[in-house]
């Protein structure tokens, strides 16, 4: 019923006005299902005034209008605005000039486009404030985005024990020895629900000692760590290190890479949020190469804090290279590393390996 009734309904549709004048012009466009749309002006010149009015806009209406009514007749009707297409859009959505990305959040300056918006559509109109939810089901063989990984750090030492189980003067803090990633990931469709993610990034090792009276000492032979002067009161200290990497992870992606976007726009001015379903897990390697590292004590002499830096390689490995796993589930992603080569020079400094896990954003 609602067919045959969305089909009466299209025979009289124009600009919001149903006419009937028997003398003007008829232009029958036949569908692929049988269907056919009429369109009934005064004249030709009036038919090409139909170019600058939203015909989708006018079937979308129309199909709310059908579930919310259960007669035979509706009729949309327009002020001339309602359905008028926004002529100052010179160009479509990827086309626009200014947008910003990160993670799963982009945003937009320029006037909106809604035409490419995906399968599944809500508009909620609130004054100059507009919001849009949709399913986007369709997405590009590759994609990318800006990824911050955000985590904690340690290391194992042999037989994958931690440091701190036998009171090493190198224990660190698992809370404060921060890892912080800074990725661009391209997302390549393989087929089906396989995808794999690609792509270079900055990483900071902040390994924060447990016992702060103890300090990281370069000489000859590698590095050790050393108690502090005894005239000054020790408050933190840490060795960080730097590397530009490239990973690549093969992936599941269950939702197949559908996400749910909501848009708002104010102004012009337009944030996207991306949401997804389903569960993505996968693993794979990763390669980087340090590009710096140093020392940091913070301390307080005579009342005043003080900070002592030192730039220095510290007998560090120039390249690391491990293996990476990550999990996620809807809208939160996790990840796990473990570096295969060890964190110092062989015969340079203590066998350790280093571990981080976190959250990505």
């Amino acid at each position: 019923m609602k067919k045959a009734t969305t089909t009466l309904l299209l025979l009289v549709l124009s600009i919001g006005i149903v006419f009937s004048n028997e003398k003007g012009d008829t232009v029958v466009i036949e569908l692929d299902n049988k269907s056919k749309i009429v369109i009934y002006t005064e004249s030709k010149a009036e038919l090409k005034d139909l170019e600058d009015f939203d015909i989708n806009k006018m079937i979308r209406d129309l199909n709310r209008s059908i579930e919310d009514n259960d007669g035979n007749y509706i009729e949309l009707t327009d002020n001339g605005d309602k359905y008028r297409k926004d002529t100052s859009l010179t160009h479509r959505e990827e086309d626009l000039s200014a947008r910003v990305r990160i993670g799963k959040v982009e945003l937009e300056a320029d006037e909106l486009d809604r035409r490419d918006l995906g399968d599944r559509f809500e508009d909620k109109d609130r004054g100059n404030y507009r919001q849009y939810s949709y399913i986007d089901q369709k997405f590009d063989r590759t994609d990318n985005n800006f990824n911050i990984d955000l985590g904690t750090g340690n290391w194992l030492g042999r037989n994958y024990q931690f440091p701190q189980d036998n009171d090493e003067l190198y224990s660190v803090r698992p809370w404060g020895s921060w890892y912080v990633g800074l990725n661009s990931i391209n997302k390549t469709w393989i087929g089906g629900p396989v995808f794999l993610e690609w792509g270079l990034g900055l990483s900071w090792y902040n390994w924060k000692w447990e016992n702060p009276d103890n300090h990281i000492v370069k000489n000859a032979e590698g590095v050790l760590w050393e108690p502090v002067a005894t005239d000054i009161n020790p408050q933190d200290g840490k060795l960080s290190a730097t590397y530009i990497n490239f990973q690549m992870l093969p992936m599941f992606d269950f939702a197949q890479g559908r996400k749910k976007v909501k848009t708002y726009d104010n102004g012009g001015v337009r944030s996207k949020r991306y949401r997804r379903d389903g569960i993505r897990i996968g693993g794979g390697g990763y390669v980087g190469y340090r590009v710096g590292s140093r020392s940091k004590l913070v301390y307080t002499e005579n009342g005043s804090k003080e900070k002592d830096i030192d730039r220095d390689t510290f007998f560090l490995n120039n390249i690391r290279y491990g293996i990476r796993a990550q999990l996620g589930w809807k809208d939160v992603d996790f990840f796990a590393s473990y570096d295969l080569n060890e964190v110092f020079v062989n015969n340079k400094g203590p066998k350790l390996n280093a571990i981080t896990f976190g959250i990505i954003l």
